[in-house]
């Protein structure tokens, strides 16, 4: 008798193939096997303090199976160890939603909740970290320097703040300080890449002779040719991190939200019991005589103030309650999922600062990779002749994207997409959309060709 599949518990052939999960139940086995196997690995590493090294074997083992919660939650701690927060509280979050119960990161999460202090903290690292890289992008190493140094107090085991630090320094040439800074990142995690790589870098650079010939000097001056390199590249990847720092802020706001969703409830609750007793005395009182009747007005009014209450309480409840749906499923990789929550939050009647700058923060996040992930979903179905999934796709494009450079692109080939679907009408729509907002698009004459093509007239 065919079983259920490990992955999706839908019922396996004959063969023990899931249709579904398109794999046999005996591939399945030997890929969360290899799972656990890079799994007992990674914690090795992590025992002897080989961090960066433990890293990259925990995300291999999740890569064979996402849905390793010991990997992940191991993952979790070691990003923790250092200094790493933001990736730890995503390895976390994921975790808790793909098991809820019996799950260690329930517990890490509740240490970090239970402390509003260690909150305040990572929330002040990600805004001094930015800042910090601001500076630098603004040669401003002085300050970027000061920056840095109040992170790594209230943070002393953030890696990646001392390598910034030893790359500032390695910027100015101090390279004494640069060297103790790296120490100490490497104290941390012996085989971090970035630190190793830095340290070489100043120890290479601390090599002086008293006597220097030209064929040295040429070649002291291509080290520093060389040196100015990686400077700049290093810049480049710390500036990149900005993105990622930015999901962690609104992950850190949402560590905040059970909490606010029970404080919410109970306050619809009360409401709920206040319209209930409102209610029972307006029944009463209708009962009684003319003079009564202004007491039956003013608790009218008290019950209609009470119910507005509860619907803004219960409107703000829900704009949390998806902006969370958002979150996890963006962290979880499921993009479409994250843009289809947030899509649904109406927050034009809010007067909440904080919520209002979370829900802007995750609009420049989601719709951006939700629109790039659908257009390329989206072409790549138009080219094998997927006209159905290329219209599904590429309409989500070309609503999320509409001031990217691929724009154009996306209203053209949903416009192919349409015609090649008899759709006509909507063909001619995104055809004319194109010649009408993309005056600079390559695609503009084949859009003008095809809007002739299918009876469009121009003006």
């Amino acid at each position: 008798m065919a079983g259920t599949c490990a992955r999706c518990n839908n019922e396996l052939d004959r063969h023990n193939f899931c249709s579904h999960c398109n794999i046999t139940a005996n591939a399945l086995d030997k890929v969360k096997a290899m799972s656990k196997l890079f799994y007992n690995e990674g914690l090795q590493k992590a025992k002897a303090r080989d961090l960066s090294g433990a890293i990259e074997i925990l995300t291999r083992s999740i890569k064979y199976d996402k849905e390793n919660i010991e990997a992940r939650n191991l993952l979790g701690l070691v990003y923790f160890e250092i200094g790493e927060a933001v990736l730890a509280l995503k390895q976390w979050v994921v975790s808790q939603n793909i098991q809820p119960s019996n799950n260690l990161a329930n517990d890490y999460l509740s240490k970090i909740q239970e402390n509003t202090h260690n909150l305040e903290k990572l929330n002040s690292s990600i805004k001094k970290y930015n800042q910090a890289l601001s500076y630098i992008e603004q040669d401003s190493g002085d300050l970027a320097v000061i920056q840095l140094k109040k992170i790594l107090s209230i943070t002393p085991n953030f890696v990646k703040a001392y390598c910034l630090l030893a790359l500032v320094y390695i910027k100015e040439g101090d390279l004494i300080k640069a060297k103790k800074e790296l120490v100490k990142a490497l104290a941390i995690d012996k085989s971090n890449y970035i630190a190793n790589k830095y340290f070489e870098e100043v120890i290479d650079s601390g090599e002086e002779s008293v006597m220097i010939s030209p064929e040295e000097e040429v070649k002291k001056e291509r080290h520093r040719a060389r040196r100015q390199v990686v400077i700049n590249q290093s810049v480049q990847q710390f500036l990149g991190v900005v993105f990622g720092l930015a999901v962690g802020a609104a992950l850190i706001y949402f560590l905040y939200v059970p909490d606010r969703i029970d404080t919410k409830d109970a306050e619809i609750e009360a409401r709920n019991e206040q319209i209930e007793t409102i209610n029972d005395k307006v029944e009463e009182l209708e009962l009684l005589d003319d003079e009564n009747q202004a007491a039956i007005r003013k608790l009218e009014l008290d019950l209609k103030n009470a119910v507005t209450e509860n619907e803004q309480l219960s409107s703000k409840d829900s704009k949390v309650q998806k902006l969370m749906l958002t979150m996890t499923s963006y962290l979880d990789g499921s993009i479409y999922d994250a843009a289809s929550y947030l899509e649904a939050v109406d927050i034009t009647d809010s007067t909440d600062g904080i919520l209002n700058g979370l829900y802007e923060q995750l609009i420049d996040i989601v719709y951006v990779e939700a629109g790039a992930l659908a257009y390329n979903d989206g072409k790549s179905a138009y080219d094998r002749g997927d006209y159905e999934t290329g219209i599904d796709k590429l309409e989500i494009a070309a609503k999320f994207i509409a001031d990217d450079t691929l724009a154009d692109n996306a209203h053209y080939y949903l416009g192919r997409c349409y015609q090649f679907s008899d759709r006509i009408n909507e063909a001619l729509e995104q055809f004319k959309y194109v010649l009408d907002n993309y005056p600079d698009s390559n695609l503009r004459g084949y859009a003008r060709d095809f809007y002739i093509y299918l009876g469009g007239t121009l003006d």
